[in-house]
């Protein structure tokens, strides 16, 4: 039987302190500009610690990424079957905690380091008995973007709002007005006969 090989307690906590350092660091400066000189000051180790762990200050990133979406991933554990109502609940209402962070993020154009983690890590959870691969890539797409759309909005959205969100969604993709193309091609060409035609 092959053991789980655990880390290292202090090399786990030397990269915890750096993860830390680096919230605390973009807190005041902008992410390009934060140093692994200054990341090391601000978490009081040495540059050769850093590097045992970590080869750029993106990788001290995507480590704490990897924590906060592992912590997401453990509250699905009860969900054995696809329930998008709950799925989308659980998922706004988890990222609702980090909303400062998700800011940070995207002021910094970092956001794109939380996509390559999340969403293989929800893809390997949700795919298999949960649901297929192509449900899956359609349900994830549309979360990321709802999320990203919600940064946008001034105030916190409540539960309620996101389980009526959720209804309209199952609503309309059940019964969504078909696009009657011909009569669109129709519309087209009169529009063109008539700006060919002024009179």
């Amino acid at each position: 039987m092959t053991r789980t090989r655990k880390e290292n307690p202090q090399k786990a906590q030397s990269k915890q302190w750096l993860a830390e350092a680096l919230l605390v660091l973009m807190a005041k400066t902008p992410y390009q500009e934060i140093t692994i000189t200054a990341l090391t000051q601000q978490a009081d180790l040495a540059r050769r610690t850093f590097y045992r762990h970590f080869t750029t200050v993106d990788d001290v990133m995507t480590y704490y990424l990897e924590q906060i979406c592992d912590e997401f991933i453990a509250q699905l554990a009860d969900l054995t079957q696809l329930d998008f109502q709950t799925l989308m609940l659980r998922f706004f209402d988890f990222w609702q905690g980090f909303r400062d962070f998700l800011h940070s993020l995207a002021v910094n154009q970092r956001l794109f380091l939380l996509l390559q983690v999340f969403m293989p890590k929800l893809r390997d959870r949700l795919i298999g008995e949960v649901v297929d691969p192509e449900v899956y890539y359609f349900i994830a797409g549309g979360l990321w973007n709802l999320l990203i759309n919600s940064l946008d909005s001034a105030d916190d959205w409540s539960t309620d709002e996101f389980k009526a969100l959720a209804a309209r969604i199952l609503v309309h993709l059940e019964s969504a007005p078909k696009i009657d193309q011909a009569k669109h091609l129709k519309s087209d060409a009169t529009l063109e006969i008539n700006s060919n035609n002024p009179n």
